[in-house]
Order: C-alpha cells, then structure tokens, then sequence
C-alpha cells in the first residue's frame, strides 16, 4: 500500500466512532478522552472513600498503629498517676531512703581516695560555721550531682518527695555546720533526731578516728544504725581541720588540691 492511501486509511479511521472506557465519542481521540473522564466520574456530592490499607497479614488494623495507640495509652496512664496525690507513707519513704543513700555517698567520700582528694577541700577549713556548709570543690559538686540523679532514678523517688528532703537537707547542713551554741541538754535532746553543730563538730575534728564518724546529714539514725555515732567529746578538745593542712591557703590553691600530690593528711595525729 502507498503511503498516500495509508494516511488516507488513518484519516478516516480518527473519524470513525470509536468506543474508549465505555464512552460512545466520535472525532478526533482527545475529545473521545475528556467524554470518558467525564462519564467516569461520579455525581456531584458523592463522598469517595479510599480503600482501607492492608497490612500484610490482610488486616487493617496495622501492628504499627496498635502499638501507637498502646504506647498513648499508657503514657496517659502514667500521667494520670503522676498527678495523682500520694499518700503521705509514700513521702516518708522517699525521704528517709534519699537520707540514708546520702549517708553512704558521705562515707564514700571519705574511705575512698579518688573521692577524698575533692571533698578533703571541704575539711580544710579551720573555721567552721556556716558558710562551711557551701564550700566544697566544683569537682565533688559535679560528682554529687550524678549521685543525686542515680538516686533518684534507682530509688524512684517522686518530686514532692525530693523536694521536701532537699529543703530540709539544705536547713540541716547550714544548721549543724554553724557556731550556733546550743545548751548541753538541748543540743543532746535534738541529736537524738537530728544532725547538730556539736555531733558535726566532732566530724571535722583534726583526729582521724573522730573524723570517721557522724556521716549522718540529716538523721542521726543512720549512724547509730551502723555504729558510727560519736558524740561524748569534749568541745574544748576538738579543733577543726587537718592536720596536713595548716597553712593559709589562697581559692587557687585549694581548687589544685585534687589533682596534686597527696600529703599524709593525719600526720602528726596521736
């Protein structure tokens, strides 16, 4: 066939009626095209729903989505108990086991030498009252901190809990650490409860023996709990410090303390 009478074949072929997705059009096939569409689609105000997805196990309900919403559900479980008010047993408990944790971070940084050499800085000072209670090295402070945090985390201690023991805490060692002179009778009476400026004192004595007691911060059951309470010394017989450390010594120097050579700090103790 010639080319001529080909295209004369193709000319009348687009003129024929042709059928295309089940729409009757004649002419040219774009025409034919926007006719189908049109009979395609739906009536005005129908709502077109898409097919649910299918998970591939056939269900709709996808394992992603059930744990989304598990997940949801207990996060506002436990917001739920968060803001529910604890009985006042719960607030006890967390008190007194943030104080007894604290007593043992206080004995390990006295038994342990890496610890000793930050919280040494602390007993260094010959003068104690109560601007002794916030002198310690950034380094035990950054430590404490950590501590602090694993206490909470392991002990599970809620907010109202932590922040009654940390008021009380800060009153205790601002208390214990002054010069305030209580009676003999008063300060024995509240040491039978409580950290006092005498029962302290003796733990910053310049003896090692005496120095290794009263670890308490706040209660005075934990030392008498582990047999370290030593209360019976004469205050007239205690002096402060240590004994390797009798000099005046200048804010530089007392921060390069811990990573200097270490001196026998209970030199010289009888």
């Amino acid at each position: 066939m010639s080319s001529a009478r080909r295209r004369r074949s193709f000319a009348r072929w687009d003129r024929e009626e042709v059928v295309h997705a089940g729409a009757r059009c004649d002419g040219v096939r774009g025409d034919c095209d926007r006719r189908a569409k049109t009979a395609a689609a739906p009536p005005s105000g129908t709502r077109i729903s898409s097919p649910p997805t299918q998970c591939r196990n056939g269900r709709t309900d996808c394992s992603d989505h059930s744990r989304a919403a598990e997940a949801t559900r207990r996060s506002r479980a436990a917001a739920d108990d968060r803001a529910a008010p604890r009985s006042p047993q719960y607030l006890v408990a967390g008190v007194l086991l943030l104080d007894y944790t604290l007593w043992w971070w206080h004995w390990l940084n006295h038994v342990a030498p890496p610890l000793w050499r930050f919280h040494l800085v602390h007993h260094i000072d010959r003068d104690l009252d109560a601007s002794t209670a916030l002198r310690f090295h950034f380094g035990e402070m950054a430590l404490a901190a950590f501590f602090r945090a694993a206490q909470v985390r392991f002990l599970g201690v809620d907010a109202e809990a932590l922040a009654w023991w940390q008021r009380m805490l800060l009153v205790s060692i601002l208390f214990h650490h002054s010069n305030i002179e209580l009676t003999s009778d008063a300060d024995a009476q509240l040491v039978r409860f409580i950290v006092t400026p005498r029962m302290h004192g003796i733990h910053h004595s310049d003896r090692e023996e005496e120095t290794q007691s009263n670890w308490s911060s706040l209660f005075t059951c934990w030392d008498m709990l582990h047999r370290t309470f030593v209360y019976g010394v004469p205050q007239e017989s205690i002096t402060i410090g240590v004994p390797a450390w009798k000099e005046p010594l200048t804010t530089g120097k007392l921060l390069a303390i811990p990573f200097e050579g270490q001196r026998d700090d209970w030199l010289g103790n009888a």
